[in-house]
């Protein structure tokens, strides 16, 4: 009986440690500011959209894709700095733009991996085509 319940304290300890070493762990970059925000309502389009997370981020890994009308308005080069994702919005048609985000924080595999979408609103330009 005695020897059971040293095996148990000892694997108890083990996952204790396991367990606990996985919630310290390193967090995934969280979003914390858009330009233009999510839901934004504007008058015209911007010519870029950035958005800022709570850590730095792996260049490589990391993309922001804009679409309005259906189509891609952004290219598909990122720049990244830091913390924050900028791209350019080449097309600017009036209606609803949906931007999906892929963060990875840096350095790859010492964060996990955040995406999300957000939206805002174009009230004047072309009508898609």
């Amino acid at each position: 009986m005695r020897r059971r319940f040293g095996s148990v304290l000892v694997a108890s300890l083990a996952f204790a440690l396991i367990g606990g070493a996985a919630v310290a762990g390193p967090t995934s970059p969280m979003l914390l500011q858009s330009d233009p925000a999510d839901g934004a309502k504007l008058s015209t389009a911007p010519d870029q959209m950035t958005l800022t997370f709570s850590q730095p981020l792996d260049a490589h890994y990391s993309r922001v894709e804009i679409y309005a009308c259906g189509k891609r308005v952004n290219p598909t080069t990122v720049t990244v700095t830091a913390s924050q994702m900028t791209t350019a919005i080449n097309k600017h048609p009036r209606g609803t733009y949906k931007v999906f985000y892929f963060a990875n924080g840096t350095p790859k595999g010492a964060t996990g991996e955040t995406a999300g979408s957000l939206t805002f609103t174009v009230k004047k330009g072309p009508s898609c085509k």
